[in-house]
């Protein structure tokens, strides 16, 4: 709570992950830190709408079915495997199965990558009908587990992380950072645009 604390009221929502701990009264400490953020606990998986407001025309916002929007699906993850891909790779399997997902997101594995790849949205609305193209970012979310260290350790005697113990390959550290920009195309349709930052 004390790392987590300026951060806040902006949280879209936390996924439990598998080290968790369980309270005698059923709640767990992932659901915990959840209203401790002011956030919603979602559970194991989850899928997010982000939607922005659209301006109104006297400079306020309002709501609207074609303001633009985005689905987010974001799990703890899975699985283990060496190569800096396998995130992606987990991920894509997952993107065969979801329709109309945006973002796939998923943490476990520590590994700091991402892709993108591109669907074709057929479009209707005021105007003529046309493809919307339109990116999918698969990406696992970075690691702030730093897995050797000098001098580590662990009941007062010499020893290493999990990672060392388990002769893990360190990873880089730190996170990803999605980037969406909303646009307004003639005739009403609205879109966002989706790139990522490692």
């Amino acid at each position: 709570e004390e790392i987590l604390a300026p951060t806040k009221g902006k949280w879209l929502g936390l996924v439990e992950g598998h080290h968790f701990w369980e309270y005698s009264d059923g709640t767990t400490d992932d659901m915990r830190l959840a209203n401790f953020l002011g956030c919603p606990f979602l559970g194991t998986c989850a899928v997010v709408n982000v939607k922005f407001k659209e301006q109104a025309q006297d400079g306020g916002s309002r709501n609207h079915n074609l303001a633009p929007s985005f689905n987010i699906w974001a799990h703890h993850g899975t699985g283990s495997g060496a190569t800096p891909g396998t995130p992606v790779n987990r991920l894509m399997q997952m993107a065969y199965a979801w329709d109309d997902i945006d973002v796939f997101l998923m943490g476990h594995q520590h590994k700091k990558v991402s892709a993108k790849f591109q669907r074709l949205r057929p479009m209707f609305g005021r105007s003529k009908p046309r493809l919307a193209h339109r990116n999918v970012i698969l990406a696992g979310t970075g690691s702030f587990l730093k897995g050797y260290m000098e001098g580590h350790t662990l009941g007062g005697r010499p020893r290493g992380t999990y990672v060392e113990q388990r002769m893990l390959t360190p990873v880089a550290l730190g996170g990803v950072v999605l980037w969406a920009r909303p646009r307004k195309e003639h005739g009403g349709y609205a879109s966002v645009d989706l790139d990522i930052s490692l």
